[in-house]
């Protein structure tokens, strides 16, 4: 009997189905496929016909559009976190403007035997390393370009172990080993505290909790090799090599080959975005470095950062004139937050110059209007009610267009240098700044040398 004495079952025409399931397909692969069942009389026998549709294209595309809403809804919400944080930071900064100035100002007025003066430089240690604080929230909150200084790898790496060994079970051995005198280098200490921290998170997942080791060591290592030094992009030279290694499951041929690819993750879905070495990789090559690894299945792992180092000679010329310097020109110092402005008026005197002081920017700009030729120098907050910093630089220098002008914010990416300088501003600062910068940004724009 041919297939055209095959017809649908007069008692029931309806098709059943429609409905997902999965087969496996020759290779003993699982193939997802959309179902059809027809009644139909065969033979005059009742029968069901059921036909498949592959539908592996379609569930792809449904998972990478599930995947994309997810990677948005999580976008939004680290969105509204960064700002979050970045406002935080700000108001923190403002705060902490005053403490690190006022205690500044208490250790000029003390001679340096006075025993409070001992007291008043461990205050400004703790502020400094809260201004590093503030540094990584908005290095999180997108707000913070990257800062290239000369820095110590091994404060740097104290400080990551501090943090990453509340995050660790106490069986787990942390090791620390430096092996050089000289750990200095230039690079952005915030990004190399991210990197760091990615690594040794990545370590601590690798490791058994009961037999975990996670060793830390940096090294000078002067490269020669002139063909190594090309494949991995750096100029041959003396460096420091940072190693992180454990003693965990270890990576086969496969995963190394693509351990720094973009979302290549080998964690469970959901627990790893596949971006943390991608970004690693980046921020070492910034720092015109490399990063190689070494790991065997079952031998544990070992991540190698190379950072060009900072020799002794270079040392001197980069940390450059730490004085404090004055000077006796006026200037008109705006900020809505009065304790900054008290100061601001208050250091500005200690430097020696004349200062008038507002927290209030419509009341500064009819005091400039009033006596334009009064003042050498402004310096202005960005963000302030009534009249930002930015738009009060313009008035300003509508009047008079030769006016030093000088613009402190706590968010050094919401107004860019480039900006600053269409407007006329010569240059804009980073809050909080210490006395020293302070002091030397003033004498700078006041003098006309170029900003950094």
């Amino acid at each position: 009997m041919d297939a055209s004495d095959a017809s649908p079952s007069p008692g029931n025409r309806t098709r059943i189905g429609g409905y997902e399931k999965t087969l496996l397909d020759m290779q003993n692969k699982p193939v997802h496929v959309l179902s059809t069942v027809i009644p139909l009389v065969l033979d005059r026998k009742n029968h069901l016909l059921e036909s498949f549709i592959d539908i592996r294209q379609l569930r792809e595309a449904q998972e990478k559009r599930r995947d994309l809403e997810t990677q948005l809804e999580r976008s939004r919400k680290m969105e509204a976190i960064g700002t979050l944080a970045g406002g935080i930071a700000h108001d923190f900064n403002n705060i902490l403007a005053a403490i690190i100035g006022y205690s500044e100002l208490a250790a000029f007025d003390l001679p340096e035997d006075h025993p409070s003066h001992a007291h008043i430089q461990e205050v400004l240690k703790a502020s400094e390393r809260a201004k590093r604080i503030i540094k990584q929230i908005l290095a999180f909150s997108r707000r913070s370009e990257p800062e290239q200084s000369l820095i110590r790898l091994e404060e740097i790496l104290d400080e990551v172990l501090t943090l990453i060994r509340a995050s660790f079970p106490s069986s787990i051995e942390i090791r620390k080993k430096i092996f050089c005198e000289n750990d200095r280098i230039m690079g952005d200490s915030t990004q190399l505290h991210q990197v760091f921290m990615n690594l040794l998170t990545n370590a601590r997942h690798a490791v058994s909790e009961e037999t975990g080791v996670v060793e830390v060591a940096v090294e000078s290592v002067d490269v020669t090799d002139h063909a190594w030094a090309t494949k991995h992009s750096i100029i041959p030279g003396p460096f420091l090599k940072i190693s992180i290694t454990d003693n965990g499951h270890g990576m086969d041929e496969v995963t190394l080959q693509r351990i720094f690819d973009p979302y290549f993750t080998t964690k469970e879905k959901g627990k790893g975005t596949g971006m943390g070495l991608a970004v690693v990789e980046g921020v070492v090559t910034s720092h015109f470095g490399t990063i190689t690894v070494d790991s065997k299945p079952g031998r544990g792992a070992t991540f190698a950062i190379w950072l060009p180092a900072i020799e002794k000679g270079e040392e001197t010329a980069i940390h450059g004139d730490e004085t404090i310097q004055t000077g006796a020109e006026s200037v008109l110092f705006v900020d809505d937050e009065e304790m900054l402005v008290k100061f601001g008026e208050r250091m500005l005197s200690v430097l020696g110059y004349k200062v008038q002081a507002f927290t209030d920017p419509l009341a500064a700009l009819e005091a400039f209007q009033e006596n334009p030729k009064g003042f050498d120098l402004v310096v202005t907050d960005l963000t302030m009610p009534g009249l930002s910093g930015d738009k009060l630089a313009s008035e300003i220098l509508k009047i008079r267009p030769d006016i030093p002008i000088i613009l402190a914010t706590g968010y050094p990416r919401s107004f860019t240098q480039k900006r600053a300088l269409e407007i006329g501003i010569r240059s804009v600062f980073l809050k909080p700044l210490l006395a020293t910068e302070f002091s030397q940004a003033i004498r700078k724009v006041l003098d006309g040398q170029p900003d950094a």
